[in-house]
């Protein structure tokens, strides 16, 4: 997939969550930031910033970008999202058969070796997790897309009477073996599909982002990109807000057991 197939297949994963997977509550308050569930809510291909929706007297600029939960440095700033993506596409790609649409028998025994090899990885890609390095990540790729935000207001597309200003924020990672700290305390979280706990240092980068109207952010499981598995937004202005209409707990730090 180019840049920009990417960019829209998480656009309308994130759109089918928010329409058909997210409870009632959270889906009414993100469409009254963006109605993403409306048919005629169509992104326009751009660049910087990604998408710009075109509705009514409104218009969209929306920022795409993906932050990893745990990457292997400033130095490299090597995506272990991506990688593990690639890595299951290749997968994907070497044991679908298109005449059959699915895997020949013949290929079972190796396919699931290697997708038992690359769980494996994923595995390993969470407990190399390391919070204030997290952190870091995030506080540097948001603020680096922050910083382009007077770029994405003179975008070509851009035809309403009143603007609004937004990131998408792709966010891959794997819960299973996830821990928190709440006031002080250790809490576990056991299942795949809870989504990734909001921390007070997170919060703080996005309420500094004023000149934003929304944050949204689209959770997948790690190395699998099939759906999305939570999706939330912020507004940087008013996060108490954010959190109270979405029922969003705040925690102090996430951590993965080492074993």
């Amino acid at each position: 997939m180019d840049k920009y197939q990417t960019e829209q297949r998480c656009f309308e994963l994130t759109r089918d969550y928010v329409a058909n997977r997210a409870n009632e509550k959270t889906r009414k308050y993100i469409n009254s930031l963006m109605p993403l569930c409306d048919k005629n809510f169509i992104p326009i291909k751009s660049e910087r910033p990604d998408f710009v929706v075109n509705y009514g007297e409104y218009s969209y600029a929306i920022e795409h970008f993906l932050v990893d939960f745990c990457n292997d440095g400033i130095n490299n700033n090597q995506s272990e999202s991506r990688r593990a993506n690639q890595d299951v596409m290749s997968i994907y790609k070497k044991y679908h058969d298109p005449d059959i649409g699915t895997i020949k028998d013949t290929d079972i025994v190796c396919a699931t070796q290697d997708i038992e090899e690359e769980l494996n990885k994923i595995l390993n890609i969470s407990l190399s997790f390391d919070y204030e390095k997290y952190v870091e990540a995030f506080r540097r790729v948001f603020e680096q897309h922050y910083s382009r935000v007077n770029d994405y207001l003179s975008n070509k597309f851009i035809n309403g009477n009143i603007m609004k200003i937004g990131f998408l924020i792709e966010f891959h990672c794997d819960t299973t073996l996830m821990h928190a700290v709440y006031n002080n305390a250790r809490v576990a979280f056991n299942g795949v599909h809870k989504p990734f706990p909001l921390t007070k240092d997170i919060v703080d980068i996005i309420s500094a982002a004023t000149k934003l109207d929304f944050v949204m952010v689209s959770q997948f499981n790690e190395g699998v990109s099939i759906e999305a598995q939570d999706v939330r937004i912020y507004e940087p202005k008013d996060m108490d807000k954010s959190i109270r209409e979405q029922r969003i707990k705040i925690y102090d730090k996430v951590f993965y057991e080492k074993k």
